[in-house]
């Protein structure tokens, strides 16, 4: 967010994002459209047989993805002393160190 007073301030934001997505609800249906029909019989004693084909462009059924759901796990603010830097905090398992901080921005280093 920036610095106040000395410190260097953030603010970490919990987002959590179910789609519910998978490959066969995201993946179009190509349904091609061939046929072929086969034929034979008599007529008058004499036989005959074949076969024809019939071809359109497939059909595509468009997929039924369903929409994303967001949920908000809050907002959390963090100040951090930073007379003398750089300094470093933990959020869920990674390390931020803060090697510089200005009213509007901050070099950061981050670290699993």
């Amino acid at each position: 967010v920036g610095t106040t007073g000395g410190q260097a301030v953030f603010l970490r934001t919990t987002v959590s994002i179910e789609t519910g997505a998978t490959t066969m609800n995201s993946s179009p249906l190509v349904l091609n459209n061939r046929s072929t029909t086969t034929y034979s019989g008599s007529i008058d004693g004499k036989s005959y047989y074949g076969r024809s084909s019939t071809s359109e462009p497939p059909t595509i059924i468009v997929p039924n993805t369903p929409e994303p759901n967001y949920v908000d796990g809050g907002t959390h603010k963090i100040s951090l002393n930073i007379d003398k830097l750089p300094v470093s905090f933990v959020v869920l398992g990674t390390t931020i160190t803060v090697l510089e901080a200005k009213q509007y921005s901050a070099r950061v280093i981050l670290n699993n």
